[in-house]
């Protein structure tokens, strides 16, 4: 019978448990268990019958092993390549490490309109930024110069360091943009282009040169634009330059595998000409931003490099890359396949009428998927029309003494893997 308490709370009494009779419990139990294990077997036998039997992956003190990397990703040598990429698309050793360095040198990236000089800035440091984050460069491999810091020790201190820690198995980058001539470029003085006068008097002889030189608009503002070029390009030539037989001497102190040696500036053809080196691929008279740009609207997505520059035109910042129809089976772009997607997007698409108008079947050129023969093509055409005009002056040459281009890569990202970002607004330091 249930109880109260003083507290009012009810307290029901448990009633004592009953004896159990365990002698005649403990036979049926046994009895039970032997059937189970009985039937349980019985199933076991006929679904391993005839099958392979999966076995857990093993253990190392009570955790299960990782999961076994893809071939793809293996990187026994830890050079940024995969085993499986340096043996069957780069043709190189998966257990050597082959390092990689760039050096990227722009003299003439400030523009007396500040837009424009912010433009030729982020062309030149997404090179760096896509090198590293899509390429898998070591940050530190990669040494930039713009402006006030491409000077002549800079350039010299960078070529002597590359000397000293690289060996025979590395591939090795540089990039050079500049003023220049046939036998040499100018490195960057270092000084503020402030620092470097212009008089009124030498203004006025050279003001046929710029379009604003009508009086109106000289004197409402294009006299200080143009007093601003002045100083520029005095800053940019007045430092030391380097001529090609420095540039050769140079080059043989350092240790590479392959170097891919890319020079603009004027007489940049005429320059390349005379640069030596085994497996060496020069190419002159190419600007930086056409490389740049040819691998990052490939891989990263067409409006990548030029997206923030409003002064742009749609149909221009989102062109497609013509490596997106060149690229090999195997989609990742070589160096001839880069140059082959440079020369027609930048000199035979914006040039084409011109082109034509000499005699070049264009759309022969654009029909053509083999990037070899649009190089070579291209390049026969020009020698063969040669004529000193400007049209000419500005195309590209390549120059291989032993023919590593079709196998000579950035690194492993591969042609249209598009995806939306806005990496390539930041500049890294």
């Amino acid at each position: 019978m249930a109880r109260v308490h003083g507290n009012g709370a009810i307290v029901v009494p448990i009633p004592a448990p009953k004896k159990r009779n365990w002698n005649k419990l403990i036979p049926i139990i046994i009895t039970a268990c032997l059937i189970c294990g009985l039937i349980g077997g019985y199933f076991a036998f006929w679904q391993n019958t005839g099958s392979t039997v999966t076995n857990p992956p093993p253990t190392q003190g009570g955790i299960a092993s990782p999961v076994t990397p893809t071939e793809s990703e293996i990187d026994s040598d830890g050079d940024g390549f995969s085993d499986w990429f340096e043996e069957n698309i780069a043709n190189l050793d998966s257990l050597t490490p082959n390092d990689r360095y760039a050096t990227i040198f722009n003299t003439v990236t400030e523009h007396p309109n500040p837009y424009y000089t912010k433009q030729r800035r982020e062309e030149t440091t997404n090179l760096k930024t896509f090198l590293i984050v899509e390429e898998k460069f070591k940050p530190e491999n990669i040494f930039l110069f713009t402006d006030k810091e491409a000077t002549y020790e800079n350039f010299l201190r960078t070529m002597d360091y590359l000397a000293e820690i690289s060996d025979e198995n590395d591939l090795i980058y540089i990039f050079i943009e500049a003023h220049g001539a046939q036998t040499a470029f100018a490195c960057h003085s270092g000084k503020d282009p402030s620092e470097f006068e212009i008089s009124d008097e030498f203004l006025e002889s050279v003001r046929g040169n710029y379009a604003w030189g009508y009086d109106e608009y000289w004197e409402r503002g294009g006299k200080e634009e143009a007093r601003k070029d002045q100083q520029i390009w005095l800053a940019s030539t007045m430092g030391r330059g380097i001529d090609f037989n420095e540039i050769n001497e140079l080059i043989s102190k350092i240790k590479y595998k392959k170097m891919l040696f890319v020079v603009e500036h004027c007489g940049a053809r005429e320059f390349a000409e005379k640069i030596r080196g085994e497996n060496l691929i020069i190419i002159g008279r190419q600007w930086l931003e056409g490389i740049a740009d040819t691998l990052i609207r490939s891989i990263v997505s067409p409006d990548a490099q030029h997206r923030n520059l409003l002064y742009q035109s749609e149909e221009f910042r989102s062109r497609e890359s013509s490596l997106i129809k060149l690229g090999d089976v195997n989609s990742y772009p070589s160096i001839t396949e880069i140059l082959a997607a440079t020369i027609i997007d930048y000199h035979i698409k914006p040039w084409k009428t011109a082109w034509e108008q000499r005699g070049l079947d264009c759309e022969a050129i654009l029909g053509m998927t083999n990037p070899r023969e649009i190089i070579e093509k291209f390049t026969n055409f020009s020698k063969e029309t040669e004529s000193g005009t400007n049209i000419n002056e500005i195309i590209p040459t390549m120059i291989e003494f032993q023919e590593t281009a079709d196998d000579f890569y950035f690194g492993e990202a591969k042609i249209g893997k598009y995806r939306e970002t806005d990496l390539y607004l930041l500049s890294p330091q």
